[in-house]
């Protein structure tokens, strides 16, 4: 998946601020019963998932059957499914920082279990599922320009949408980040004579009219500004007019119909799953492609890939993946050999941990002087004691509190969450093998204790200058 969502409109940004007491959705209408109503009357129906989490995702697997049965025979989907369905073989991921939002989630491959074993039951009429930008060839100004980018995506999506199914009879169901499914053009300068973004929903509002219907879906719950109130955990529902008004704040629907949630459920990382075809794809990465020497990469680069693709067959095969960072690139081409040569195993994974593991592990993006950030990595770490993300990032934020406070004590507090990160194998595997090595010195320096820091300097000098990151230019391991 190299496709990067570089957009998630916050359309509902009124919704945080609006302080009402309560907000009772335990009575309002089901959105489910809803969407099966407009299946029934319209041609296309749009209903909007969250990058950020995949409790959307879970409950279009939960209602597909349903949907199915309601007339739905074309699912259109923003999300690649990387070869998953059509040769699970070939699969190929997107692996990014575990705390990023942009990597390939494995709740993806259970949804596509979920379309095949429908189409098992309905051989003679599939679910046809479709990828509306299949073949966009994106160039470097389309990457430096959100704007270009996201209106060549939509030009491409509605163009694919509007030719299949006007020559069709059959209901189609789009899946698509939220803003794609907006029934305006949207303009953030009101100078400007050309909207900055013309997404998929107003092609299909011109094109389809009342024939086209859009659900946005958002996870909806109680904070210090209001209660809100559902009947079940689970509950979709759409939020009535007389709250929809005033939550909105005088500005104008974007959508058909606004369903809120109250369960958000974090997105595992595909890499945390050690499946036969996910495996198989981090070894591919490794052996079928050489390591740049570059130093000056960001996340979106083959090496930066490879670099976790390392750290996550340490993190699965452990010592018989018999590799670190100081190691040669024919070793790793040997370690490779050595976990290939029988078949994979089948290892054990609880998903329900590792989702709550990333539910904390995702606090990365909280401000690490609050209180929240340190709770949500002590617990993340509680959960998942093995990954070494947890107690690298509070070690780091100590660092970074020492070198404020300039205090000696708490460089050797420091000093002492580095020494219990570096107990871990997993983290000579890593690509912050090095960083670490830099900030346990520098703890080491400022609390006087030189043989750590002689320590920890000799070891960075051992690291392979290839597994190299500059740590300046890739932002993703600091603040």
């Amino acid at each position: 998946m190299k496709k990067l969502f570089c957009l998630i409109l916050t359309v509902l940004a009124p919704l945080l601020t609006f302080a009402k007491p309560n907000i009772d959705l335990r009575t309002a209408p089901d959105a489910t019963n809803q969407i099966l109503n407009e299946i029934s009357s319209k041609k296309i129906i749009f209903i909007s998932e969250n990058h950020d989490e995949v409790y959307p995702l879970y409950y279009l697997s939960e209602n597909l059957e349903l949907f199915y049965k309601a007339g739905i025979r074309y699912l259109f989907l923003e999300e690649e499914s990387d070869n998953y369905m059509e040769n699970p073989e070939e699969l190929i991921l997107g692996i990014f920082p575990p705390w990023q939002q942009q990597g390939s989630k494995f709740q993806y491959q259970l949804f596509e279990d979920k379309i095949i074993e429908l189409n098992k039951l309905h051989k003679d009429d599939p679910l046809i599922v479709v990828w509306p930008e299949t073949g966009i060839i994106f160039d470097e100004s389309d990457w430096a320009d959100t704007h270009q980018l996201m209106n060549k995506r939509d030009l491409q999506a509605q163009k694919t949408i509007i030719e299949i199914m006007d020559n069709t009879d059959k209901k189609g169901l789009i899946f698509y980040g939220n803003g794609h499914g907006q029934k305006e053009a949207i303009n953030w300068d009101s100078t400007s004579k050309e909207p900055y973004w013309i997404p998929t929903g107003y092609y299909l509002n011109n094109h389809y009219g009342k024939d086209f219907c859009t659900f946005n879906i958002f996870e909806f719950t109680s904070n210090s500004f209001r209660t809100v109130s559902y009947q079940n955990k689970n509950d979709v529902k759409i939020i009535p007019d007389h709250y929809l008004t005033k939550l909105l704040d005088g500005n104008s629907k974007k959508y058909d119909y606004y369903c809120a949630y109250s369960c958000g459920m974090p997105g595992v990382p595909s890499t945390y799953v050690p499946t036969r075809y996910n495996l198989n794809y981090l070894i591919r990465i490794l052996s079928e492609n050489k390591i740049s020497d570059e130093s000056k990469i960001d996340p979106w680069t083959k090496k930066s890939e490879q670099l976790l693709a390392i750290y996550f067959l340490k993190y699965h095969f452990g010592k018989d993946f018999d590799f670190n960072m100081m190691s040669s690139e024919k070793d790793l081409q040997e370690a490779l050999a050595k976990i290939q040569k029988e078949k994979l195993p089948d290892i054990t994974y609880d998903l329900d941990m590792l989702e709550q593991y990333m539910s904390f592990l995702y606090g990365v993006s909280y401000s690490p002087t609050t209180r929240n950030f340190i709770f949500c990595m002590n617990k993340a770490h509680e959960i998942n004691s093995k990954d070494i993300w947890p107690l690298y990032w509070l070690a780091l934020h100590e660092t970074n509190t020492a070198k404020e406070k300039n205090s000696k004590s708490k460089f050797k507090k420091a000093l002492d969450s580095w020494n219990i990160l570096f107990q871990n194998e997993l983290l000579y595997s890593s690509p912050v093998l090095k960083i670490s090595c830099q900030k346990a010195a520098l703890c080491a320096e400022k609390a006087n204790d030189k043989e750590s820091c002689d320590y920890y300097r000799n070891l960075e000098r051992k690291i392979n200058p290839l597994f190299d990151i500059d740590y300046e230019y890739y932002k993703f391991f600091s603040w």
